[in-house]
């Protein structure tokens, strides 16, 4: 077990500016007050073609372990901090959490295919898968598989840059994806307030988030997409998908 004191271990991010994943990392650091050295890959410029992978490497000592799986990260720096802990102790409620966690990665993954479409009938096919996913999220929440609130946990680290992208979207694209969601909307209220999650999850970051949509040209943020829909369905009704 690494001790996170120590001048010989430390965490180095490679990843774009707003990779969802390195945002969960750099979120699991500072709840632990640690900060993550990183180098940016690209900026999410519209033009690239080269999708490079996010990359965690951990410096211990001599030895350099690299991680590029999303959920592996924030177990790594879960198992860094044995003093301060951010999943249940009970491996029944580990357990439970670590599921919500998967749950939410695949939304985020869901959300960013859907974030690229520019055609109408593929961005209809994401916005349903997405729909299906936060529905299985929402369903694990009504059956009390958590209640957020109180102190951060992993869960929430993994969640908070899903929740943030919703909101964005929701409040500058009028998208209202969380719409249908109750109990998901009651824990993107609570996030929003956390004063870590507030540091990285910026408004300068949703700022840029924003005008890399507008630049892909992805129909999500399309003006002429939403007033169509709000024409048809009313105002504040979420964009609804057929996947």
């Amino acid at each position: 077990m690494a001790d996170h004191g120590s001048q010989e271990t430390r965490l180095h991010l490679e990843s774009w500016a707003l990779c969802p994943i390195a945002q969960r990392v750099l979120i699991a650091a500072a709840l632990r007050g640690h900060r993550v050295t990183r180098r940016i890959t690209s900026g999410g410029e519209p033009q690239s073609t080269t999708i490079e992978p996010t990359i965690l490497t951990l410096h211990s000592g001599r030895a350099e372990v690299q991680v590029t799986d999303g959920l592996a990260m924030v177990e790594l720096v879960e198992d860094l901090f044995p003093a301060a802990p951010l999943h249940p102790r009970d491996p029944a409620q580990r357990a439970i959490h670590r599921n919500l966690m998967a749950i939410a990665a695949e939304a985020q993954t869901r959300l960013s295919r859907a974030a690229r479409d520019r055609q109408a009938q593929d961005l209809d096919l994401s916005l349903g898968n997405l729909e299906a996913q936060l529905g299985r999220l929402e369903a694990r929440l009504a059956a009390g598989d958590h209640v957020p609130g109180g102190l951060v946990a992993n869960v929430d680290v993994v969640l908070a840059p899903l929740l943030w992208r919703l909101r964005i979207l929701g409040e500058q694209a009028g998208t209202h994806l969380l719409q249908r969601f109750a109990r998901l909307r009651g824990w993107s209220d609570r996030l929003a307030v956390q004063p870590v999650l507030r540091d990285i999850l910026t408004a300068e970051a949703a700022d840029l988030y924003f005008a890399v949509l507008h630049a892909r040209r992805a129909l999500i943020v399309d003006a002429e997409v939403s007033l169509a829909w709000q024409s048809v369905a009313g105002p504040g009704v979420g964009l609804r998908g057929a996947g």
